[in-house]
């Protein structure tokens, strides 16, 4: 099991280090092979399309949209850490 902890790990770090210059890239300037493969499955794009609609203004609700997902994220991970203020921690075997 943890082979595969350590190749799962190996696959995410590479597509993070890969993604990371074609999400700075247009959707449209990027060529099919590197749209359908590399693009589609990196999770940078979401961040990098709500970043885009943000600074040149392509949705009205742009701003209040992606504060409200930053406010949920805040929140939810707020509720993540008081909760594990409360967990018992485990023995010593």
């Amino acid at each position: 099991m943890r082979e595969f902890r350590k190749q799962a790990y190996e696959i995410r770090v590479r597509l993070m280090l890969f993604s990371l210059p074609v999400v700075n890239l247009a959707p449209e300037f990027l060529p099919q092979t590197t749209h359908d493969w590399l693009y589609t499955w990196t999770s940078f794009r979401f961040a990098a399309s709500g970043m885009r609609n943000s600074m040149y203004f392509n949705e009205v609700d742009a701003a209040s949209t992606s504060l409200s997902v930053l406010a949920w994220i805040a929140a939810i991970g707020l509720v993540l850490v008081i909760v594990s203020a409360f967990k018992k921690k485990a023995r010593p075997l």
